[in-house]
């Protein structure tokens, strides 16, 4: 930021200051002002760091779409052999004489229920 000195030294002289204290107050505010961003230099240096977030914000972007791209393939992947080995389970003797054996193991569960019962029955008709 700059400080137009003369018409700052015209100014003050107009409103009472010597032309001593007029350049020494000018010359001060020049020194510890030079250092300031005006406007345009801020609003410059925003645009710069938004340009270089959005590219940022691009390139991840791409790489997420990149990477469950990956990732969606290698479960699809892994679906279709999980399926591909239930079919053949369910198809196999083994699964046919689990599924015979777990049937066979409730119905004789059933059988002695229904004994029991049939015991129960029968207890209490002999205890009346």
């Amino acid at each position: 930021m700059t400080i137009d000195m003369i018409e700052s030294v015209r100014a003050l002289e107009k409103v009472g200051f010597k032309r001593e204290q007029a350049e020494a107050q000018v010359v001060t505010m020049n020194q510890h002002t030079k250092d300031l961003a005006t406007k345009a230099e801020m609003s410059a240096e925003f645009e710069k760091v938004r340009s270089e977030m959005h590219f940022g914000f691009k390139e991840i972007r791409s790489e997420m779409r990149s990477g469950f791209k990956e990732i969606r393939a290698e479960m699809d992947a892994g679906f279709k052999e999980m399926r591909y080995e239930m079919k053949s389970f369910l198809t196999t003797k083994k699964f046919l004489w689990i599924t015979t054996a777990v049937f066979t193991l409730f119905a004789t569960f059933l059988t002695i229920v229904l004994s029991l019962l049939e015991f129960r029955h029968e207890l209490l008709n002999l205890l009346r």
